[in-house]
């Protein structure tokens, strides 16, 4: 890991993304309070999330055919820059009858956030070779469950002592240090044509040049290779349904939580003790990752992640729940980092944009399908009933991981860069 840390490249994108996360994490506990303080209404708190979930849907698959089309260190660093604007408009919010502009913020900022995330993970493998490709994935995982424990405490604290403006002075603040971090590194790409092909590969050019004239043409290409490569088809279809599962548990934690005669603090508790577990197989997927095929971190972090979950959900005890989510969180690195090795090696560079987006795409509107099932049925089947298919339903997705992709496909990357 320390090896991967000291190419300047990789290292001042992931200080940078690890600011901008513990910013994104500061605002994430306190806006939806502050919220709730003017409205007393959790429909109008809840709101907030599902605004911020749309863009998934409308923007994530066109976002990445211009991401592959567009510089994606310049996209990092605009994008920066305009969610570190958009957040200052939030000073406005005083009152309830300035409540829509948290809404058109929180809508503004995810739309921007859907051209960021495709490029940094498009990025990613032209700033380290790939054998290190999954120390990398499993570092800027990392990052997010860093943030997790920093955030939210630093959040608490500027609120509590100077307001909403000082969290909203500190999430913009980090995004203009991640910009800032991003322009220092040294990265320039080959030279494209307009349709985002490398002008060295003559006979890939001249094959797409008439399917990737426009935008819609691009999109059209990026959705046939989607169909095509059989690698891409077996993580979207597997980690489908592990979201899918991801889903239900998001909607039915604070009922479980309920289950084991707790609250507020005892959710706070699960959330930290997830962290924990998620720095801890950081540490574990960066120290092996070089000794294993990203298939098996991937499919059987599934299968854990599920089988953990059911032993939780039928165990509800206090400290089996906190046990369990500790350990949870070693696998769900495994299963995170080893996703974005696979789409990462399995997808030439030119399509790398598309194919991500795609991907939020999909997830997002199986996310909003598993809440929505959750909160309808969640009464109705049962609390526990209902928790016990989103574990079976990681389960399975690792076993579709497994026969789909370790046994058909090897790690070698199937199309080179």
């Amino acid at each position: 890991m320390i090896a991967v840390l000291r190419q300047r490249n990789f290292a001042l994108l992931w200080f940078g993304g690890l600011v901008s996360m513990t910013g994104d994490w500061v605002l994430y506990i306190a806006l939806p309070y502050h919220v709730y303080n003017l409205t007393g209404s959790a429909l109008s708190t809840g709101l907030m999330f599902v605004v911020e979930t749309l863009p998934s849907v409308l923007m994530g698959s066109v976002a990445g055919v211009f991401v592959d089309r567009w510089n994606r260190k310049h996209i990092m660093i605009v994008t920066n820059i305009l969610q570190g604007l958009c957040l200052l408009s939030l000073f406005f919010v005083k009152s309830v009858e300035w409540l829509w502009v948290v809404y058109l913020v929180s809508f503004v900022e995810s739309m921007i956030s859907r051209f960021f995330y495709p490029a940094e993970n498009a990025l990613l493998p032209n700033l380290v070779s790939e054998k290190q490709l999954i120390v990398a994935n499993s570092l800027n995982e990392l990052n997010n469950n860093l943030a997790m424990l920093i955030g939210p405490a630093i959040g608490g604290a500027l609120l509590g002592i100077w307001g909403l403006n000082s969290v909203i002075l500190f999430d913009s603040a980090s995004f203009f240090f991640a910009a800032i971090m991003i322009a220092f590194i040294a990265w320039y790409p080959l030279q494209r044509s307009s349709q985002g092909v490398f002008l060295e590969n003559e006979e890939m050019e001249k094959k797409e040049r008439l399917g990737l004239r426009s935008v819609l043409h691009e999109w059209l290409a990026g959705l046939q290779l989607l169909k095509t490569n059989r690698m891409v088809i077996a993580v979207f279809v597997s980690a489908g349904i592990a979201n899918l599962g991801e889903a239900i548990l998001v909607v039915l934690l604070i009922p479980f939580v309920n289950i084991l005669h707790g609250g507020a603090i005892l959710l706070g508790w699960m959330l930290t003790i997830r962290g924990l577990g998620g720095l801890l197989g950081g540490f574990v997927i960066g120290k092996v990752g070089d000794s294993l095929r990203p298939t098996i971190i991937y499919s059987l972090s599934l299968c854990i992640i599920g089988i953990l979950g059911l032993i939780m959900y039928n165990i509800p005890v206090f400290y089996v729940a906190l046990v369990c989510l500790f350990l949870i969180g070693i696998p769900a690195m495994g299963a995170g980092v080893g996703s974005l090795t696979l789409f990462q090696g399995n997808v030439i560079d030119p399509f790398r944009g598309r194919v991500w987006g795609a991907w939020i795409t999909i997830s997002s509107l199986v996310t909003i399908l598993g809440q929505v099932g959750a909160s309808i049925l969640g009464d109705r089947v049962g609390i526990i009933p209902m928790l016990n298919i989103a574990g079976t339903l990681y389960v399975i997705s690792g076993l579709v991981a497994f026969l789909m992709i370790a046994r058909s496909v090897p790690d070698s990357v199937a199309h080179k860069k």
